[in-house]
């Protein structure tokens, strides 16, 4: 009878260390993936402020300076594009068709001045990206804004490698 209790103990002893590890890499998990959505916005924001800052210091050598930033984030896999208060696009370097449909109430915020961030998109595009619109005030009067947009495939790559060595750690454990 006592090594059916001793057992018993052993077997309850592991198994809420398994599930207590399982919760931790669950937890573990979400947070590096929120880290790294925001880690890719927050990088796509300052790309958009220093590219509207660059374009308000020097009007006459725009487009340069917009090509100039255009061969940068190509290399990043991040694409931008300029466009008016209509919704025009003045300048792109991926989108070649009109700016995405915004809700109305995202509209509102970014001619109110705010910018609109969107981790995780898998309708308005051909592919799944993070994007952020950032507004481009002249006089504090809405002109238009820029849109950058960069896909989650490589996001999502560094997930799912976390997730899997976070497997291959429980397994050792074990």
């Amino acid at each position: 009878m006592k090594i059916k209790y001793l057992y018993q103990q052993l077997a309850s002893h592991i198994s809420t260390i398994i599930i207590a590890f399982l919760i931790l890499s669950l937890l573990f998990s979400h947070y590096v993936e929120q880290f790294v959505y925001e880690n890719k916005t927050e990088e796509l924001t300052t790309y958009g402020a220093n590219i509207l800052n660059d374009i308000e210091q020097d009007q006459r050598n725009s487009t340069r300076t917009l090509r100039e930033y255009g061969h940068v984030l190509n290399g990043r896999d991040i694409q931008y594009s300029l466009f008016d208060e209509n919704s025009a696009i003045i300048y792109s370097t991926g989108l070649k068709t009109p700016l995405i449909e915004l809700s109305e109430e995202e509209w509102q915020h970014l001619k109110n001045g705010n910018a609109v961030t969107v981790k995780q998109d898998f309708k308005r595009f051909n592919e799944d990206v993070t994007f952020v619109l950032l507004p481009y005030l002249h006089n504090s009067q809405f002109v238009g804004g820029i849109l950058l947009t960069s896909p989650i495939k490589g996001s999502r790559e560094v997930i799912s490698r976390m997730n899997e060595y976070l497997v291959y750690t429980t397994l050792i454990a074990l």
